[in-house]
């Protein structure tokens, strides 16, 4: 898959950026970033994010195949068990 546009993102940096935000213990950007990941959902399932949002007329879309990539959805499943690890499953992300 070619990653050549700067006004896009990938899944893979959002999964790496959750986990590093679950090592810091910075709940505020993990809880942010959380819900860019739900509103960015891969139609390959209901769990998984989308690989590729590019920014269009001020707003992120996801890129139309809207295909899942493994390494972003793994590390995606990481950030989510290092938060349970940190926070707990009691709040307003289970």
């Amino acid at each position: 898959m070619k990653y050549d546009n700067t006004c896009s993102t990938v899944s893979e940096a959002h999964g790496y950026g959750m986990v590093l935000a679950a090592y810091m213990a910075d709940k505020a950007t993990f809880d942010s970033m959380y819900g860019y990941f739900t509103k960015h959902l891969s139609k390959a399932g209901p769990h998984l994010m989308a690989w590729k949002q590019t920014l269009k007329g001020g707003k992120m879309t996801d890129a139309e195949e809207q295909i899942s990539v493994t390494d972003g959805d793994l590390d995606l499943a990481y950030a989510l068990l290092l938060a349970h690890v940190e926070w707990g499953s009691t709040g307003s992300i289970d």
